[in-house]
């Protein structure tokens, strides 16, 4: 599952609380520390299927990327959100 940046943009720093975070994006993953603030961390995975035909031979790839969106927080306020690679 990715993200919606629509999702994102329901939430607006300083104002967003932690209830609204949680009402548009759920449940976080996990929680950390970044920047010196408290982080509501929302990982996912991109997949990307391939399949090459080799002649005869067809082999399917797949291959995964994490990602992820950390929320930061001031006290109870949205502070600000980043993107993870």
């Amino acid at each position: 599952m990715e993200i919606d940046p629509l999702l994102l943009a329901q939430l607006q720093p300083g104002l967003s609380t932690k209830a609204d975070v949680l009402r548009v994006l759920g449940v976080p993953t996990r929680n950390a520390v970044i920047q010196d603030r408290e982080a509501w961390i929302y990982d996912y995975s991109l997949e990307k299927h391939s399949v090459l035909f080799l002649g005869l031979y067809n082999e399917e790839r797949k291959t995964m990327r994490q990602r992820g969106v950390a929320v930061l927080f001031a006290d109870d306020r949205l502070y600000d959100y980043v993107f993870m690679e």
